[in-house]
């Protein structure tokens, strides 16, 4: 019993530092979450959340570029991303997003 109340313990203690690390933060945990077809989908999800994600991919997008696709608009930028999310439903949006990336040209 001792050694179960420890773990909770520890659990409890490991959450909200787990919580607050850079990989959160980013949003790099979402976007591992999110499916391409659940994204895709705005009429299960509603625009504004669709709106945010597509944004974050973006500046995701232009952060991990040496151009920071500066040629493209974000428009361009995630119809690339939505694209790929056409083509492969099932992979995660971090997918997606990567295999947007290698098409864009800098």
């Amino acid at each position: 019993m001792m050694r179960l109340g420890a773990l909770a313990a520890l659990w409890l203690l490991a959450c909200p530092a787990a919580a607050t690390s850079e990989v959160l933060r980013q949003g790099e945990f979402l976007q591992d979450y999110i499916t391409c077809e659940a994204w895709m989908k705005r009429g299960s999800a509603d625009a504004e959340m669709h709106g945010l994600i597509g944004r974050w991919v973006v500046d995701s997008l232009r952060q991990g570029s040496p151009s920071r696709l500066s040629k493209y608009g974000d428009g361009e930028v995630l119809e690339a991303v939505e694209r790929q999310c056409r083509a492969q439903p099932e992979k995660t949006l971090t997918v997606a997003t990567f295999l947007a990336g290698l098409r864009l040209p800098d």
